[in-house]
């Protein structure tokens, strides 16, 4: 189209919508533009009056740090400490001095001098610094010149520079070391034995177990969310009696709808009250649940944390040990690569699960009320699960947990076969879950039998373990 300017005369305008993708032409002898880099167009006043944009240029506005300039002159030398503020309460302060050699010959109007100092010093031009108080001492009435003192002032904001980017640097050497500082262990041999546990979320899961199938368990962890109280304290009572209360942990679920919550503090109230000391947290919020500061190691609580409080770095590693926790769990999503490190580091302190039903999703609403248009009534509701074909062919099974959905893959996550593999990693604790799933006593048995054999459950996958999280 012609666009006709102030002096009438006509020039070609192209227009194209918005998100469209155009091609401009560049000229043979134009310069190198790397991928990615930042392309402006230049605007008319035309457009600057219909388009007003308030953000400020780059380069206009920068982070500048309060200085305290203390200046001392006398007869054989002239003194000028710098001195960069901390801005926060556990960073140091960074001071550098700069000296200067006299002789200083009198000065004829001391105040005049001491304003030239001042004014020297306010000019801290294109550095990261601004003056945010100057003293000037000059008890013999001296005397300096602006160009020295000019002079030390550049020197200053050079010391001062160098000190902020060695301290800046020495921070992040710390972070590196404390994120990913520890150097992975080369592979060692399969160890002899494990330090396996078991979860479940139902005592009758464990009725058919042998004797021999107790034998190397060192802990047993019971979600406390699903059986009657009354049953519960019975059961833990006789479960006591077979392994002893010490090997004995009980979990809190990882979601509490309101509804649930004053059912769940009474059944706290009534197991601590009994004295139970040994803890899971799957959220955060088990710590208010059972009474806990974060900020203080605990003392009469052993706390432990599910895969769900998410350990997949030595950082949140260490924050879940620095509160208190005993042991901590690696997320079933994540694969060797990334557990080989943390395994090295915290060897049976980090908990690997080999077994598990682990959730697709878990949603509020019920699938079988969406399903038939509408919920029929606790009272006349006989849904308990279902089969599903995912838009993706996979078969999942949803089940009802007091009208909570809980989607699960058909077959569960399993490294049973690859065991081995994990014991070169540094795995010390392995645990396998009987949890969501309406498992028959039996069916527990067999599966926990090949689980510590190392031979591989019908319907088993490895997930995420080669692979890694993407």
């Amino acid at each position: 189209m012609c666009d006709t300017g102030r002096r009438g005369k006509c020039s070609e305008v192209i227009q194209a919508p918005a998100g469209a993708l155009v091609e401009v032409g560049l000229p043979a002898d134009h310069p190198p533009l790397p991928a990615g880099a930042p392309v402006y167009c230049s605007s008319s006043q035309d457009v600057k009056r219909r388009y007003r944009h308030s953000r400020p240029k780059s380069g206009l506005y920068r982070t500048r740090r309060a200085t305290r300039v203390a200046a001392n002159l006398a007869e054989g030398e002239f003194v000028v400490t710098g001195t960069v503020l901390p801005r926060r309460a556990n960073e140091p302060a960074l001071t550098v001095q700069c000296l200067l050699a006299g002789p200083f010959p009198p000065a004829r109007d001391t105040a005049a001098m001491a304003q030239a100092a001042r004014v020297a010093f306010e000019k801290w031009g294109d550095t990261d610094f601004e003056m945010e108080a100057f003293t000037f001492a000059n008890h013999g009435g001296r005397f300096i010149p602006i160009s020295r003192l000019n002079q030390v002032r550049r020197e200053l904001s050079e010391g001062l520079s160098a000190a902020v980017c060695a301290a800046v640097a020495e921070r992040v050497a710390r972070v590196k070391s404390a994120a990913c500082g520890f150097a992975v262990p080369s592979a060692k041999p399969q160890a002899a034995t494990f330090r396996w546990s078991l979860k479940i979320d139902r005592v009758s899961f464990l009725d058919d177990f042998e004797p021999s199938d107790w034998d190397g368990i060192a802990e047993l962890t019971v979600d406390i969310a699903r059986d009657h109280p009354a049953l519960l304290a019975e059961n833990l009572e006789r479960l006591s009696s077979v392994l002893g209360r010490d090997r004995i942990r009980l979990a809190l679920p990882a979601l509490t709808r309101k509804w649930e919550d004053h059912g769940l503090r009474l059944k706290i109230d009534r197991f601590r009250g009994a004295g139970w000391t040994k803890w899971e947290a799957a959220n955060l919020s088990a710590w208010t649940y059972l009474g806990l500061n974060p900020a203080e190691p605990t003392h009469n609580i052993d706390m432990a944390t599910d895969w769900s409080v998410y350990v997949v770095n030595r950082a949140a590693a260490r924050q879940l040990l620095d509160m208190g926790v005993s042991r901590f769990t690696l997320s079933p999503e994540d694969g060797l690569g990334n557990w080989r490190s943390l395994l090295g580091e915290f060897g049976a302190r980090a908990t690997l699960i080999v077994y598990q039903d682990t959730p697709l999703f878990i949603s509020e609403s019920c699938a079988y009320a969406n399903l038939i248009g509408g919920c029929p009534g606790k009272a006349n509701c006989r849904f308990e699960s279902m089969e599903m074909t995912s838009g993706h062919g996979e078969r999942v099974t949803a089940l009802d947990y007091h009208c909570r959905t809980i989607v699960l893959n058909h077959g569960a996550f399993c490294l049973s076969p690859r065991l081995r593999e994990l014991a070169a990693a540094g795995a010390e604790s392995l645990r396998a879950d009987f949890v969501y799933r309406p498992y028959d006593p039996a069916t527990v048995r067999e599966r926990w039998r090949l689980v510590r054999a190392g031979r591989p459950v019908p319907g088993g996958h490895a997930a995420n373990f080669d692979r890694g999280m993407q």
